[in-house]
């Protein structure tokens, strides 16, 4: 009997954890936080010359660059800085567009030209990648140039470290510096040269110079515009330059018709450095008169002779007449008006 009341006890308990159970099933829960969306990875011009534009608009050194955003050249050169441990420099005429939305994927379109990527070990999980219309470059810590052929060709030259290449027919292959690959449908290795190395010395050297993040901001412009720009007997392109510093370095400005104008530009414990060159033109060389050819006598007949040499004679001036005589008969010897000069000289 003691046992029934502990029986409907325990039921009664088990009915109430279940009643309780379903209100709490049933009641709306809580919202949950949404987590704010990865923010995208910093990026900025670290290098402008010339007639470099970051979209439809002049680069300089300092601008942010966009998700999305295109960065480009004509004659100039440019490059920017991403995540504080990549840099990426274009050659003349060349348009890569950057991909920084994800952070743990950084993605570069080169549209047209030529780059040259440098980076440090990236974090784990985070790639880097280089995309053509016809190759795809992965890298994660090396040093490499890439460019677009007019045939629809990518040609790699790998500097430093290693890649992984991958052509549009799906076809991969690793690769280990210093080596090139030439990639259409299939991807073609080959030793890399001297001379295919100092190619992209440019480049591999500008990007050796400027500091992304650490630099002092050098701003050059020039009076002609347009100057060539010598960077420690590197040449930079042509103002306007705008680039980050983080060392001294000699800066020598010149054109053709302009006497160069050279500076010691010193970057440390500077916030901004900017430097007008007004380049004073060369003195005009002295037009030369050029003397034109005296006239050529016209050339005198036998006949013309004969009747000079007769008329001198006819005037009893024997000596000018005989001096005809034998100019006749030395230019004209087969002539009959030499017969008659030698027959009459006699």
């Amino acid at each position: 009997t003691t046992r029934k009341p502990l029986l409907w006890g325990l039921a009664l308990a088990a009915g109430l954890a279940l009643v309780v159970g379903a209100a709490l099933a049933l009641r709306p829960s809580a919202p949950t936080a949404s987590l704010p969306p990865p923010s995208p990875l910093a990026a900025r011009v670290s290098f402008a010359s010339g007639d470099a534009h970051l979209g439809s608009a002049p680069a300089q050194a300092g601008q942010s660059v966009p998700h999305g955003r295109n960065l480009g050249t004509g004659a100039g050169l440019a490059c920017m800085g991403i995540a504080d441990s990549i840099d990426v420099c274009l050659d003349a005429a060349s348009t890569a567009t950057f991909a920084l939305s994800d952070p743990n994927q950084v993605l570069v379109y080169l549209d047209k030209g030529t780059l040259l990527a440098r980076l440090d070990r990236q974090p784990a999980g985070r790639k880097f990648f280089v995309r053509t219309a016809g190759a795809e470059v992965q890298a994660v810590g090396t040093q490499f140039s890439v460019r677009l052929e007019s045939d629809g060709r990518t040609r790699i030259r790998l500097h430093e470290g290693n890649l992984s290449v991958r052509a549009a027919s799906r076809v991969t292959t690793d690769l280990a510096a210093p080596v090139q690959a030439d990639i259409a449908e299939d991807i073609r290795v080959a030793p890399l040269s001297p001379s295919e190395i100092g190619e992209d010395k440019l480049l591999a050297d500008l990007v050796g110079m400027i500091g992304s993040e650490k630099g002092a901001p050098v701003f050059l412009a020039s009076t002609p515009t347009g100057a060539d720009v010598l960077l420690d007997d590197l040449p930079i392109g042509r103002t306007p330059v705008s680039m980050f510093l983080g060392k001294a370095v000699h800066v020598r400005v010149s054109t053709a018709k302009h006497q160069p104008v050279s500076d010691w530009i010193e970057v440390r414990g500077q916030t901004r450095i900017e430097r007008a060159f007004v380049l004073a033109a060369l003195p005009e060389p002295p037009a030369q008169v050029v003397e034109s050819p005296a006239p050529r006598p016209a050339r005198v007949s036998p006949g013309q002779m004969l009747a000079k040499a007769q008329s001198l004679r006819s005037r009893g001036q024997y000596q000018a007449c005989a001096q005809i005589y034998r100019r006749l008969w030395s230019e004209f010897p087969g002539s009959e008006e030499a017969k008659v000069s030698m027959v009459s000289l006699g």
